[in-house]
């Protein structure tokens, strides 16, 4: 039978070199010391006879369903099952031969490789503090191409061998027709149509003909009408305004039981004040100014079947839709003891990835200037020189927060993250997020001495977002 080389996989011994420009190498050949064997040759193989997909004839029951999405389905059915049935076919009648040369080639061959790197430097000088490791306040991030030059010595080679109908998996049209919107009645009367096929299958039916495919949409199981209306708040940007106190020095820097001085009052006894963009922030605590954040609701729990007729796996995610937008700011006093951050961390591959955020209650709002080791390995998920301006948490604020603060929330019976599902899972309580925020996002809030509707001024990092008179210098965190 006749085979068409698919595939030919040289295999050699390598040692590399790095330059920044090519040089030149003596090149010899060797010679394979055999060929195709000669019981790998013949007459043309036919193609295998594709069995048709288990398709039963849909019962007057189903008529409601457009014919074009029940054509369309079995469409998609019958290419699922051909492309699977050539596929196992083809790896089945392939023909892998290793063929070891009898001379082995030195540098045999040279070429180079391109890679576009970057390369971080520091900006400033390195200094440590109590914990040992080392810092830079900034660091600028220069790009790339760098040359590699590489000799190889081949040895042999593995070549594959198909049989000549394989083409005609390559050749296989595949539909492009939709066959019904998700969500809607059409995809719902798909899936109860899937329900009666699957049933009329015989079980002793022999793979890959037995499964049909499912369809291709989404329905939607519907909350009960009885049930509190679950709420999520998600988008928007963020502000955050800060009372400064004095930074721990020396060893209580590392100590996590050190108590921090509070800030000194303007007036003795009396809190500190001061109006930010109509709003009245009180000292010690943190506000953050939440903009164009989006309320959405349950809408219900979409459920799809994977389209490999082979592994019909059943994936489900909670909906929400958009309900309301809240331009204005939400504003959020919290105490300084109650920011946290989200920790993200993955694990597996393909179908068994699975990601897990973790709600840390161990956020201060001194590491946006002198961020602690621990803080920091959370964010970067290493521990090596820490750098202050690449320091860019995920915030999360608790949605109870939100919504016993602000108003437009009373139709929430319950809260929920959009992100969570079968592969993302959240730990800890229901919370707001934000992107990766940094320093120039956190604004030191400044008294000027009047209480309870006085003056006063925010200084940022890099702006300045308060009212009043815009003060100079950096001053130290919480």
């Amino acid at each position: 039978m006749a085979r068409f080389k698919r595939t030919v996989l040289q295999y050699f011994l390598t040692g590399g070199v790095f330059a920044q420009s090519t040089f030149n190498t003596t090149t010899s050949t060797s010679t394979s010391s055999t060929g195709i064997p000669s019981w790998i040759t013949g007459a043309p193989e036919p193609p295998p006879l594709i069995p048709p997909a288990n398709i039963a004839p849909l019962p007057s029951q189903f008529s409601d369903i457009p014919e074009s999405a029940v054509s369309c389905w079995d469409a998609r059915a019958n290419y699922t099952a051909a492309s699977w049935f050539l596929f196992t076919e083809l790896m089945s009648s392939a023909t892998a031969i290793w063929t070891q040369w009898t001379t082995t080639s030195l540098s045999s061959r040279s070429y180079v490789n391109e890679n576009y790197q970057c390369q971080t430097n520091p900006i400033g000088p390195v200094t440590t503090l109590c914990d040992g490791i080392p810092r830079l306040s900034a660091a600028v991030t220069s790009c790339g191409t760098v040359t590699s030059t590489y000799t190889e010595e081949k040895f042999g080679e593995l070549n594959y061998y198909t049989p000549a109908w394989s083409t005609a998996l390559d050749q296989l049209p595949s539909p492009t027709c939709t066959m019904a919107a998700d969500f809607g009645k059409v995809c719902s009367r798909l899936y109860e149509a899937y329900d009666w096929r699957t049933s009329q299958l015989a079980s002793p039916t022999p793979r890959p003909t037995r499964e049909i495919m499912p369809p291709d949409c989404a329905v939607l199981s519907p909350p009960s009408p009885d049930a509190d209306p679950i709420c999520a708040l998600e988008g928007g940007t963020l502000e955050a305004f800060y009372w400064p106190t004095p930074i721990p020095s020396g060893p209580d820097f590392c100590n996590p039981n050190a108590t921090h001085p509070p800030a000194t009052p303007t007036i003795p006894g009396k809190p500190n004040t001061a109006i930010v963009s109509g709003h009245t922030l009180t000292s010690p605590s943190i506000y953050y100014f939440v903009r164009n954040a989006t309320l959405a609701t349950f809408a219900g729990r979409a459920t799809t079947l994977d389209t490999l007729p082979q592994l019909p796996t059943l994936a489900e995610h909670d909906t929400f839709r958009p309900s309301t937008t809240f331009p204005g700011p939400l504003t959020i006093a919290l105490a300084p003891s109650a920011l946290a951050t989200i920790t993200r961390f993955c694990s597996g591959s393909n179908r068994h990835r699975k990601c897990y955020r973790i709600v840390n209650p161990n956020f201060s709002a001194g590491d946006m200037l002198t961020v602690r080791s621990t803080a920091w390995s959370e964010a970067r998920s290493h521990m090596d020189t820490i750098v202050q301006s690449e320091y860019r948490p995920v915030l999360a604020v608790p949605v109870t927060d939100v919504a016993g603060q602000n108003k437009g929330f009373g139709g929430c019976g319950a809260w929920s993250q959009t992100q969570a599902s079968a592969k993302e899972v959240w730990s800890g309580p229901v919370v707001w997020t934000t992107g990766k925020v940094g320093g120039e996002d956190w604004s030191a809030v400044m008294a000027t001495g009047t209480v309870g509707g006085g003056e006063g001024t925010a200084v940022p990092g890099t702006r300045t977002r308060g009212e009043g008179v815009v003060q100079t210098g950096r001053a130290g965190l919480v």
